[in-house]
């Protein structure tokens, strides 16, 4: 399949928009790894629920259906991935005010992808002990931010908090991690690298991306 076929492939996919811009930076060679999520918010016909757990769970036909969808995808493209990842999420659209409860969860499905075999074990591995002090470096690492970055998360690095980016679209890629006051102009770096690698390989997620950042 040639290369633009594969980015016709990712725009026509049932991910969020997030999550295809991420794809796309994958498959381009960008980002090491990224992380997609097969879920339901808005119809849960093709769901049990579980009342013990208070939870929407997919019903195994279809649960089948979406590991085989998705697992197709990624072999057009060519790219490394592991689909066993599976979680009961809750979503702030079931938030109960009256009770500060939400109700119900819903069990997702998570989709680890990278460009190489290496990053995707990479990526796996700094999953594995979410609790640890270095999960969000390891993980950071693992889906391309910046080290500066991380380190800012961190609270190694100062953060900066007063970041002003006219830019809405670039706006849109520096919201992917968060920026530390003394290297923020080379992070910003990142910020536009993903931005101008969707212009040139993807005009219509970009248009996607200018129409959610107005």
């Amino acid at each position: 399949m040639s290369f633009h076929n594969k980015i016709k492939q990712i725009e026509n996919s049932r991910f969020e928009l997030d999550e295809k811009v991420n794809l796309v930076l994958v498959l381009a060679g960008v980002k090491p790894s990224t992380e997609l999520g097969l879920y339901e918010l808005d119809d849960f016909s093709n769901f049990d629920y579980d009342i013990k757990k208070d939870t929407m769970r997919f019903k195994p036909s279809y649960e089948n259906h979406l590991r085989s969808e998705v697992s197709n995808l990624l072999e057009e493209l060519e790219l490394f991935y592991d689909i066993s990842e599976k979680k009961e999420i809750g979503f702030p659209e079931f938030f109960d005010m009256e009770t500060r409860t939400i109700s119900p969860m819903v069990e997702s499905i998570f989709i680890n992808v990278a460009k190489t075999k290496n990053n995707l074990n990479y990526l796996l591995h700094a999953k594995k002990d979410p609790l640890s002090k270095s999960h969000h470096r390891r993980y950071g690492l693992a889906v391309g931010y910046p080290k500066t970055a991380i380190l800012a998360f961190d609270g190694v690095l100062e953060k900066e908090y007063n970041l002003e980016i006219e830019d809405k679209v670039l706006n849109f890629f520096a919201d992917f991690f968060v920026f530390s006051k003394k290297y923020m102009e080379d992070e910003l770096k990142v910020s536009r690298l993903w931005k101008d690698t969707i212009e040139r390989l993807s005009p219509n997620l970009y248009s996607e991306v200018k129409d959610y950042a107005a």
